[in-house]
C-alpha cells in the first residue's frame, strides 16, 4: 500500500479545515502541517489530536526550509496568501510532487497555468484556484454543461455570511482580509454578449432570492470567483458572470470607504509610521469583522440556461450550508477546504490522472466530488427546468 504524505502550508483557518479533513482519512499517513507562526502550527495539531500530524516552522520564500519540507511527500496544499502560490508551484515542480493552492488571483493563477509544460515534464499534477469560488463553482458549470446540447448563459451566485448579521456591514471575515478586499478592488472578467471583457467589481448590483429567514439579498460583481471559466467558455456562450451574495446595502457601503483611496497600494507616511491605505483598511476589518465563535451559513446557485434536443432548459445546483456544530468548523472552512482535500487526496489516489497545470472544469470528476461531499454532510441541490 502507498504511504501517503501531505504537506500543508498555513495553519489558518483554511489550513486548519484541510488538515482535518485529511486526518480522517485512513490511507495518510503524515500531514506535515507548516507556518511561520510554529506556535500555531502546534495548537492546530494539538486541537485536531492526530499523531500523524507533524507541525513545522518554515518561511516559504526560503529555499533552504521550503523544499526539505516538500521532500519524500505526495502532494502540497497551499492554505497561505495567493501571492506565494506561484512561487509554491514552482517548488512543487522542481521537487516532483503535486500541488494545489485556494488561489483567487487572476494574475497570479495565469503566471501558474505558464508551468504547465515543467508541471508536464516532471509528471507532476498542479491544481490552482481550489475551494468553493473559484472552485467547486467550476466543477459545478461543468456538470450541468454536459446535460445541455447548447448553452447560453452561466450565472454563479456565490456568497458566505454570518447568521446573526451585525451593523454596520452585515459581514464577518470568514477567510482573509487580504483575500476580500482583493476580489472588491481587481477587475471581475465576464462573457458578454459572446466577448470576454473586464469591468470594475462591485458593480451591477441585484436583488437575489434565498428561501427564509434569508430573503431578499443582493449579488454584485467580484473578481476572481469565476477562474478559468471566462477562458474556458468563450466562443461558447453568451453570457458568463459571477456575483458575490451579501447583505442588502454591503456593496455601496465597501465602495464607498474604497472610494475614499483606500485602494491604494502606495505607502503614506503618518505619525512616523508607513502603511498604504489598502493595508491600512485590511488591518481595520481584521480589527472590527474578524470575530471568534462566529457561526456562518454558505449560500451558492449557480445557473446554466440553454437547449437540450430543441428546448430551453436550465440547469440549476444550490447549496445552503449551515455552520457545523458537531466539529466547529466554519461553514466558509468546510466548503473551501473540503473541496480541496478531495481534489488533493484524488490527484494523490490516481483518481485524477492528468498532468500539468490543470482546470478544474475538464478534470475533476463531479460524479466523484458529489458523492465525498456527501460523505461530510454537504449537500448540492440539482433541479432542470424548461424554459
Amino acid at each position: 500500500m502507498i504511504v501517503v504524505k501531505y504537506l500543508v502550508l498555513g495553519s489558518g483557518l483554511m489550513g486548519q479545515a484541510v488538515v482535518h479533513d485529511l486526518a480522517g482519512s485512513p490511507l495518510v499517513k503524515e500531514i506535515r502541517l507548516a507556518d511561520i507562526n510554529f506556535e500555531s502550527a502546534k495548537k492546530v495539531a494539538k486541537m485536531i489530536g492526530k499523531p500523524i500530524i507533524n507541525p513545522i516552522r518554515i518561511n516559504v520564500q526560503d529555499s533552504d526550509q521550503l523544499f526539505p519540507a516538500m521532500k519524500g511527500v505526495n502532494t502540497a496544499i497551499g492554505c497561505i496568501s495567493y501571492k506565494y502560490n506561484f512561487e509554491l508551484a514552482k517548488a512543487a515542480i522542481q521537487m516532483g510532487i503535486n500541488f494545489c493552492d485556494l488561489g483567487g488571483n487572476n494574475t497570479i493563477v495565469e503566471k501558474e497555468f505558464s508551468l504547465d509544460k515543467k508541471a508536464r515534464e516532471a509528471n507532476v499534477t498542479i491544481v490552482p484556484d481550489c475551494g468553493l469560488a473559484p472552485g467547486l463553482v467550476n466543477i459545478l458549470v461543468a456538470a450541468g454543461a454536459q446535460k445541455l446540447d447548447e448553452i447560453d448563459e452561466i450565472h454563479i451566485r456565490v456568497g458566505g455570511l454570518p447568521q446573526n448579521p451585525q451593523p454596520p456591514l452585515k459581514y464577518a471575515i470568514l477567510f482573509s482580509a487580504e483575500g476580500l478586499l482583493n476580489e472588491y478592488i481587481e477587475p471581475t472578467e465576464i462573457i458578454r454578449e459572446g466577448q470576454r471583457l473586464q469591468i470594475p467589481s462591485l458593480s451591477e448590483i441585484e436583488k437575489i432570492k434565498f428561501r427564509e429567514p434569508f430573503g431578499i439579498l443582493e449579488a454584485f460583481q467580484t473578481s476572481g470567483g469565476a477562474s478559468t471559466l471566462p477562458k474556458t467558455f468563450e466562443g461558447k456562450v453568451k453570457e458568463l458572470d459571477y456575483k458575490t451574495i451579501r447583505y442588502p446595502g454591503h456593496c455601496r457601503k465597501m465602495k464607498t470607504i474604497l472610494d475614499f483611496g483606500f485602494r491604494s497600494t502606495k505607502e503614506i507616511t503618518f505619525d512616523k509610521c508607513n502603511i498604504s491605505p489598502r493595508k491600512f483598511l485590511e488591518k481595520m476589518l481584521e480589527k472590527v469583522l474578524v470575530k471568534k465563535g462566529i457561526k456562518d451559513v454558505t449560500l451558492l446557485r449557480v445557473e446554466i440556461v440553454g437547449f437540450r434536443k430543441e428546448k430551453k432548459q436550465k440547469v440549476s445546483y444550490e447549496i445552503i450550508d449551515f455552520y457545523d456544530e458537531q466539529s466547529k468548523l466554519t461553514s466558509m472552512m468546510r466548503m473551501t477546504a473540503f473541496p480541496t482535500s478531495i481534489i488533493a487526496q484524488m490527484i494523490t489516489n490516481g483518481q485524477i490522472q492528468s498532468k500539468g497545470v490543470i482546470v478544474q472544469e475538464f478534470n475533476i470528476p463531479w460524479s466523484k466530488m458529489n458523492q465525498e461531499l456527501r460523505k461530510r454532510n454537504i449537500n448540492i441541490q440539482e433541479k432542470i427546468e424548461f424554459l
